[in-house]
């Protein structure tokens, strides 16, 4: 057993135990009243009198269920010791509805530590798959339904102070109908990924105190809750209400005292307030405190600011918490759409996706959720849908910071249950996500209609009534959908449905099932190369022009659109992975993610983020005929037009009347179709040898079908004719050859088309410094709505191998650019770390994406798919998952292979080594940095 106080918790609890207030760093009395704000006094911040301490690490863990578990004499010395976040198994990366689902017990063991005595002591648990039942020392603390929002208890009258607690947890996340979403997994488009996935706090308070606002359970209250009511260039009108709890057994005088302090430190306004909070008992305190000349929030500048509340008795500060937020106004109306600080404004984002990542499922900490806040912000959105939960608190934050406006929103997908206890699991839902997230300035919009549900009116009321009433003032905004009176029910409704009545619309979701449903066109890995990946850019650009068609809605303003989605992600409903992201699992864009973020803003430059001129080229320059160990494209073949739901046809070309001859070296070939659903029929012929028919379309659709394979060959020359039938689907796609010992050459060169995405006024196309074509942006069907079209060049002579390079230009002059070259032989991987924020803390917990390239001498990345690369990690870091998982070897996609590095408890020195047969290894070599956040001793 560990010693159960580490010398920094000692001390720092030690001189608590001497004074008034909990982790004794100060005893601040009740100080003047500071200057003027005029004056713009510096905060000088002191310690906080409350303890917020993480319960994450070392904690006792158990898959499946272990009876009478929930006992502080159980033995649990052989279970597994796990650090939270923590995901119940780690999983393949496309683990498609076969995630474990059943019984899983956490276990943590520590001191209540004498500084304790006389303190109230929370523990809340911020996120838990789905149905926790939680007990301290053998008493049932509750039980909490709900994978997605949090739940706090009071465990003050059950802790043994000065000796060992234990705090046992039984998760269950097996298919309930009672918990929203309800739906059992099988059917449902994202996964019940298990464990206790969120972190857990231990927090120690004077018994008079703010109160956290999802324990309280009062209505608008509980907490700090911020409002800002009215704005004007000249002023803000800022509403505090403050719930102060008084846990002891006598009543108390308390003094409120309210600072709001600027981004540079300066305290803009201040307000007192007294009260008696009675004993058992408490009492709201309201101020209006008044900012002037108030710095906005918005996405292109996300002022914030921070409200400092603390809680005097007898002129000693007792508590005190902190509270950020922004001064901003929100308006959505119909006929005007959505207005920001009363200025029109187009929504214009995406879907999160869903919060997984690869192994570890929903088990991401909060760095991680900032990265996706930073990834989603730099793909050129001012909006995310957080579809289809509520998300983690830390992706709110980043939120807020970036500049990136939130629809909030309840689980559910497609799934109603007309047994009260669902109805009201749901409405809880609705409050325990207003109140925890109510203060966060990038959400605009809270989402409490269950995602394409058909439900009852009075549901939908009554969802809307809980809104209002959590969030009152004109302030807080319900979106729903899929109700019979949509529009008349919702503040702003869902542009999908008919759009009755006065509620405002957006298009919530576009581009991606109208191309084909289950089978669209849109979802494309980078291994299903890139003539794959522009057609799912092709697809969302085209959606994007036609929802900004003006007049589509008559009598109304779209007040904005969200693309289908942010990230890729596994669902119940189907094994196969949904590749509808901007970026894959681990987080590596695709060509559609450059498209969206070509259409920000060149003249908005930030320091923060990724801004300003864009250029890149979707491109990979490499002879289309020579495609490495995936295959060879049969480059004479060409597609005008993609396949819509609003019944445009194909048109399939084919420059040689119907027939593809290619030349090839080898003693066996196959012929491969492509990752989508408009495979078509052929016939081919080896040598002049008889025809034989190739089926290329697959209503099963599997991925990267081998249609068909010669009989073995005499190692020479020979010839392979493909030949176009069209009796089953005429709107073929390209079809891939994959060598097998073979060298291709074809018979005929035909123009390469390059697509370049830019939000600049022109391009100018190089190869090798030799100036080849300056274009204005495409024009046409698709493009005259969007802000910055595409710029389509055709090469006429093909491919030449050398360096492509993209120069940007705006007014005259060159402000971005991007070069591909054309890679040569594969030689060597290169080794590179993502680290979240730039660092990798060593909690234990965080994780990093690390990269391994394929590259030519040169260093270029040779886009081939199909080979496997084994990691090897040693020092300060681990790599997440094995080879039972397929974690490690993994396989290559276009060039990369990718896998997750977590950190240790110790910073150090951590080393990642790459491997691949018949490649040089890759290395590098990185630094994680000392965890600095107080935490609950270990036994």
């Amino acid at each position: 057993m560990s010693d159960p106080f580490d010398r920094r918790h000692f001390l720092i609890l030690s001189a608590a135990a001497a004074t008034p207030v909990l982790l004794g760093l100060s005893t601040t009395p009740a100080a003047a009243a500071p200057a003027s704000p005029a004056d713009h006094q510096q905060f000088e911040a002191a310690p906080s009198p409350r303890a917020e301490l993480g319960l994450n690490n070392g904690w006792r863990f158990k898959r499946g269920d272990a009876a009478g578990a929930e006992r502080p004499d159980f033995t649990d010395g052989q279970w597994e010791t796990v650090d939270v976040p923590h995901a119940v198994r780690l999983e393949p990366v496309d683990v498609g509805g076969r995630n474990y689902r059943g019984i899983a017990w956490y276990r943590r063991h520590f001191v209540a530590d004498p500084a304790y005595r006389g303190r109230r002591v929370f523990v809340r648990f911020e996120g838990a798959m789905q149905v926790t039942r939680v007990w301290l020392n053998g008493a049932l603390l509750g039980e909490h339904q709900g994978g997605f929002t949090p739940f706090v208890f009071d465990i003050t009258d059950r802790l043994v102070i000065g000796a060992e607690n234990v705090l046992a947890v039984r998760l269950d996340n097996t298919d309930n109908p009672l918990v929203p979403p309800g739906k059992p997994q099988a059917g449902m488009d994202f996964d019940y990924l298990g464990g206790l996935y969120r972190e857990v706090t231990l927090t120690v308070v004077d018994p008079l105190h703010v109160s956290d606002p999802v324990f309280a359970g009062k209505v608008a209250g509980g907490g700090v809750f911020v409002t800002t009511p009215v704005v004007t260039p000249a002023s803000a009108s800022v509403a505090v209400t403050t719930d102060v709890r008084n846990d002891a057994a006598a009543a108390a005088e308390a003094a409120v005292v309210s600072t709001i302090v600027d981004a540079s430190g300066r305290v803009v306004a201040t307000a007192t307030a007294t009260t008696t909070v009675p004993g058992g008992g408490d009492r709201t305190v309201t101020q209006t405190l008044t900012v002037a000349a108030p710095a906005l929030w918005s996405p292109d500048s996300p002022a914030l600011y921070a409200l400092h509340t603390e809680i005097h008795r007898a002129g000693i500060a007792v508590d005190r918490v902190t509270t950020r937020f922004g001064i901003r106004t929100l308006a959505w109306t119909k006929t005007e759409g959505f207005a920001l600080n009363g200025r029109p404004l187009l929504i214009n984002g995406t879907n999160r996706g869903h919060q997984e990542y690869p192994y570890v499922g929903f088990a991401a900490p909060a760095a991680q959720q900032r990265r996706d806040a930073r990834l989603i912000k730099e793909s050129g959105a001012n909006f995310v849908r957080s579809g289809h939960y509520q998300p983690h608190p830390a992706f709110l934050d980043a939120c807020d910071e970036l500049g990136l406006m939130v629809m909030d929103s309840i689980p559910g997908w497609q799934y109603w249950n007309a047994d009260p206890k669902f109805r009201e699991n749901s409405y809880n839902d609705t409050r325990i996500m207003i109140r925890r997230d109510r203060n966060h300035p990038s959400v605009v919009l809270w989402e409490v209609s269950l995602n394409e549900t058909a439900v009852p009116d009075d549901y939908s009321r009554q969802q809307v009534a809980i809104t209002h009433a959590e969030y009152p003032g004109g302030q807080g905004f319900a979106y729903g959908g899929n109700t019979t009176n949509t529009g008349t029910i919702f503040d702003v409704q869902n542009a999908h449905t008919p759009t009755d009545g006065p509620a405002a619309l957006i298009f919530r979701e576009y581009g991606d099932w109208s191309f084909g449903g289950e089978n669209s066109t849109s979802r494309s890995t980078r291994a299903d190369g890139q003539e794959a990946m522009l057609l799912a850019a092709a697809n969302k650009q085209q959606s994007y022009s036609e929802l900004l068609v003006p007049g589509r809605w008559p009598g109304a303003t779209l007040a904005g659109i969200a693309t289908w989605s942010a990230v890729d992600y596994n669902r119940g409903l189907n094994q196969r992975t949904c590749y509808s992201g901007l970026v894959d699992l681990f987080r590596i864009p695709k060509f559609v993610h450059y498209f969206y973020q070509s259409q920000r803003d060149p003249a908005l430059v930030r320091t923060d983020v990724d801004s300003g001129p864009m250029v890149h080229i979707a491109h990979w320059w490499r002879s289309p005929y020579t495609n490495g160990t995936q295959g060879t494209r049969l480059g004479q073949f060409t597609y005008t037009g993609f396949w819509r739901s609003i019944g445009q046809r194909n048109a399939f070309t084919n420059t040689l009347g119907n027939r593809v001859t290619l030349r090839f070296r080898g003693n066996r070939i196959r012929l491969h179709g492509t990752v989508n659903h408009l495979n078509g029929i052929g016939a081919v012929s080896v040598d002049g040898g008889p025809e034989v028919d190739v089926d290329y379309y697959s209503p099963a659709f599997v991925d990267d079908r081998t249609v068909w394979t010669s009989p073995p060959l005499v190692q020479g020359d020979h010839t392979l004719t493909l030949r176009v039938t069209g009796r089953k689907n005429p709107a073929s796609a390209d079809t891939w050859v994959s060598l097998v010992g073979a060298e291709v050459t074809s018979t005929t060169r035909v123009p390469e088309q390059i697509k370049v995405f830019s939000n600049c006024d022109r391009i100018r196309l190089f190869l090798d410094d030799t100036l080849l074509e300056e274009r204005s942006p495409d024009s046409g069907p698709w493009t005259a709505h969007i802000p910055h079209p595409p710029f389509t060049f055709a090469v006429p002579g093909g491919h030449a191998p050398g360096a492509l390079r993209a120069d940007g230009v705006i007014g005259g002059r060159v402000v971005a650019s991007h070069t591909v070259r054309t890679p040569g032989r594969a030689e060597q991987l290169v080794v590179d770390v993502d680290l979240p924020e730039g660092r990798l803390v060593a909690d234990g917990v965080e994780f990093a994406v690390v990269r391994a390239s394929i590259v030519d001498a040169a260093g270029t990345i040779s886009p081939v798919t199909g080979e496997r690369v084994t990691f090897a990690v040693s020092g300060a870091g681990r790599l997440v998952g094995t080879s039972t998982i397929g974690a490690n070897p993994v396989p290559v996609q276009a060039g990369i292979a990718a896998a997750l590095i977590r950190s240790t408890h110790q910073a150090g020195s951590v080393t990642v080594t790459a491997t691949a047969a018949g490649l040089t290894a890759g290395r590098t070599t990185f630094r994680t940095v000392p965890a600095t956040a107080v935490s609950v001793p270990t036994l």
